[in-house]
């Protein structure tokens, strides 16, 4: 719910707040500066498109975490990394689909095992939310600042992954 509150947050009361300041404050002598303002629709779909970006970023971060598990179990064992399927190590039995699902999969089997309750190490959805945390990160800090972090470099004021996809403005 916290989650869900932050992104309405910054979907809806975020663009509310800017929309009421630009009607109090005098207008700007610039015309070029007029033409590129969004209107408020546009600036709700714009953040509302950066969180299903931030969250698509979190999610393949948290797939390559859980693949990056999969590789620090079985490589020291000797165990095939791509042949064989995700099984518990105690019962050998195939985990299901929908429990191999990375952090919610073993939230949802309470961290044990479906068929013989032995326990599945914590190892697993922490290397899972630290991959997805990185990813989210480095998408905030590379995608969203528009260059800002590039030496000899002023950014622009289209910044972000969503003005490279919908509006190709950028210099």
């Amino acid at each position: 719910y916290c989650l869900a509150g932050l992104v309405g947050i910054y979907v809806l009361l975020v663009p509310l707040v800017q929309e009421w300041w630009l009607l109090q404050t005098p207008a700007s002598t610039d015309s070029s500066l007029e033409m590129d303002r969004l209107t408020l629709s546009e600036n709700v779909r714009l953040r509302l498109f950066e969180c299903v970006a931030a969250c698509s970023f979190f999610t393949v971060g948290a797939c390559v975490g859980s693949f990056l598990n999969v590789v620090i179990y079985r490589v020291p064992l000797g165990i095939s990394v791509l042949v064989q399927p995700s099984h518990c190590p105690g019962c050998s039995e195939k985990i299901l689909g929908a429990d191999n699902l990375p952090v919610v999969g073993w939230l949802k089997l309470n961290g044990v095992c479906r068929r013989c309750d032995t326990e599945i190490s914590s190892r697993y959805p922490v290397v899972e939310l630290t991959i997805g945390s990185v990813f989210l990160v480095l998408y905030f800090v590379e995608l969203i600042s528009g260059g800002a972090n590039l030496a000899g470099r002023l950014p622009n004021i289209y910044t972000g992954v969503t003005w490279i996809v919908f509006y190709t403005k950028w210099d």
